[in-house]
């Protein structure tokens, strides 16, 4: 949702006992400013391709698998239009998260390899 939003973790133990914790505001208006124009992960390539609607020149790329383990993490200069590569050889069969960092925000991509 966009503007703050307000949360507080609960936890709830086997033997009835409730812990709470602090309220933390989060500002979700902030919007990222760029999103994926293209995306695919060709496994009889062994790549993953992508594309961005930034020129920011700076990106990290991560690679994430379904447990949360960083299988890859690389820094990226980016231009307009450009397409870039990701050799996934070494990827096992599996769900994974292609995440974006830039100073404009972040994408994360969920895909299935």
């Amino acid at each position: 949702f966009k503007g703050i939003d307000y949360y507080r973790l609960s936890q709830y133990d086997f033997n009835g006992d409730v812990s709470k914790g602090d309220w933390v505001a989060v500002d979700a208006s902030r919007n990222s400013s760029f999103n994926l124009e293209y995306f695919t992960a060709n496994k009889a390539s062994k790549q993953i391709n992508f594309s961005l609607n930034t020129d920011n020149l700076h990106l990290h790329v991560e690679l994430i698998d379904a447990y949360g383990r960083m299988i890859l993490s690389e820094t990226m200069n980016q231009s307009s239009g450009s397409i870039h590569n990701l050799s996934a050889n070494e990827l096992a069969s599996g769900v994974y998260f292609l995440r974006v960092y830039s100073e404009d925000g972040s994408i994360t991509r969920k895909f299935v390899w």
